[in-house]
């Protein structure tokens, strides 16, 4: 985008002869398709994930605090693409997708776990604590096994110098591993700080709001 935005401003300011135009191609329209495409589908990707988790936790509430770890895991992304100077393209959209796929899994983990913990009797705060330092283990180790996995994708991309032999095929697939990387790097730590606070915020404000809603349909 921000090439196409260069290559713009520096024709507008030539001066065409009568009956003279330029543009950017077909390959260009072509991109912006598969672009709209490919936020269409990061779109019903989220909203799928969220209709499995709310039919599996039997709750409207607790699939958004595990959909928190989306953003926490596009800061990383954005960390990552701008470091390794990666554009979005169709490649770069597909790592997405399967980027939230897998941040997902770590907030389904924890908040699963502190759900289980409170069924058998535990306070809410004795929960999330607990169920921290029971969870944060398998956490960290599903993603250090993830990002170790798809660390050969990127390698040749980072270090072309040692894998000349990659050329062109290192740089259409270096998105996806970069991706993948990047927003499991901080989504990681940041789920076991952040997602447990906003956890007890939700649950709060929903038994609160529970409570007022009971209250005024037994005024009524």
């Amino acid at each position: 985008m921000g090439i196409s935005d260069g290559i713009t401003a520096a024709m507008n300011t030539l001066q065409f002869p009568d009956g003279y135009s330029w543009s950017l191609g077909g390959g260009w329209r072509r991109f912006r398709e598969s672009q709209g495409e490919s936020s269409l589908a990061i779109i019903l990707a989220l909203v799928f994930i969220y209709i499995i988790m709310a039919s599996l936790f039997e709750s409207f509430v607790h699939p958004f605090t595990i959909l928190l770890t989306v953003p926490l895991a596009l800061f990383g992304v954005s960390i990552f693409f701008s470091i390794t100077n990666i554009t979005l393209n169709t490649t770069s959209y597909l790592g997405l997708l399967v980027l939230f796929g897998i941040v997902v899994n770590n907030g389904i983990i924890l908040v699963d776990h502190i759900r289980t913990l409170r069924k058998s009797g535990m306070s809410k705060n004795a929960a999330i604590v607990q169920g921290g330092k029971d969870r944060m283990r398998p956490i960290i180790m599903t993603a250090i096994t993830t990002i170790f996995g798809v660390l050969p994708l990127a390698l040749p991309f980072l270090l072309p110098q040692y894998f000349q032999a990659a050329g062109r095929r290192a740089q259409m697939w270096a998105p996806i591993s970069v991706a993948i990387i990047g927003g499991l790097t901080t989504s990681t730590f940041f789920t076991l700080i952040i997602l447990p606070t906003f956890y007890s915020i939700l649950d709060s404000v929903t038994t609160r709001f529970k409570a007022f809603i009971g209250f005024k349909s037994v005024k009524i």
